[in-house]
């Protein structure tokens, strides 16, 4: 016969904890900054829009200061893979063609020509940004 006791299972006590008790940070440092430091640090936590603590743990970590960029950037990144998927679902349409003997080689040399213009275009953009 089993008995029945109020401690939680340890899958329901599992289940209650919120995220930050589940992670294994369980270090706290307590840093002092001059108001010009913690500004300076604010504002780099800020244009990488990220916390202060993300953007400490990162520094740390010795990994790039944001993996998301300025928000320009971001809406650029979603414009270029849009395109990107569009070249592909053309790509895609123009093989189809091919195939059924729909389409020639015109189709497929301006494609390809666009392609490559728009990959010739993210490289500089991508240089430039590592400049």
């Amino acid at each position: 016969m089993s008995t029945r006791t109020d401690k939680p299972s340890k899958a329901a006590r599992r289940k209650s904890r919120s995220g930050s008790e589940t992670r294994r940070r369980t270090r706290l440092v307590h840093v002092r900054f001059t108001p010009n430091e913690y500004d300076l640090l604010q504002r780099a936590a800020v244009q990488t829009q990220d916390t202060i603590s993300n953007y400490v743990r990162r520094v740390v970590r010795g990994k790039p200061a944001s993996g998301r960029g300025t928000p320009g950037e971001v809406r650029l990144s979603a414009l270029y893979l849009g395109q990107l998927g569009k070249i592909g679902s053309n790509l895609n349409q123009i093989a189809r063609a091919v195939n059924m003997g729909l389409a020639g080689q015109d189709v497929i040399a301006e494609t390809l020509r666009e392609a490559m213009d728009f990959r010739e275009l993210l490289g500089k953009i991508i240089r430039k940004g590592t400049d």
